[in-house]
């Protein structure tokens, strides 16, 4: 099992590791990846739930383009989203993402938990996950 910090994904905002490795054999590796959160490089948090899961898809998207793997390659996702911030707007968010990710429905696993907070107050929703990787 290896800590991975590479600079080109989001970083934590917090104390934690954004990525663990894990060698299955010589040609497969499970990544695990700690909350992503709607925040830009900049350090900008999005707006809306909408903005803030745009953010979130856009740090998946960097982790799996530091791997060289596709949107397939996303075996599992936890959605932790604020239980103020009402389903419906969360999943027609995410529902634009995924067509465009996903474009023929092959979704990954998923699990939503609605809590009281995040990290910090202006967080509306964060995403972990596991992804497999092959011939890295």
């Amino acid at each position: 099992m290896s800590l991975i910090t590479p600079p080109d994904v989001p970083q934590p905002i917090g104390s934690y590791s954004a990525l663990w490795e894990v060698e299955l054999d010589h040609r497969r590796t499970l990544v695990t990846f700690s909350g992503l959160v709607g925040v830009d490089a900049d350090g900008r948090v999005g707006a809306t739930v909408e903005e803030q899961l745009q953010l979130v898809f856009a740090g998946l998207e960097q982790v799996l383009a530091h791997y060289g793997a596709a949107p397939g390659a996303v075996g599992k996702l936890l959605t932790f989203l604020r239980d103020d911030v009402p389903f419906g707007d969360y999943a027609q968010a995410r529902s634009a993402i995924y067509e465009r990710l996903y474009p023929d429905g092959g979704y990954p696993a998923h699990s939503l938990a609605k809590v009281s907070a995040l990290a910090a107050p202006e967080l509306l929703v964060e995403v972990e996950g596991m992804l497999l990787v092959e011939d890295r």
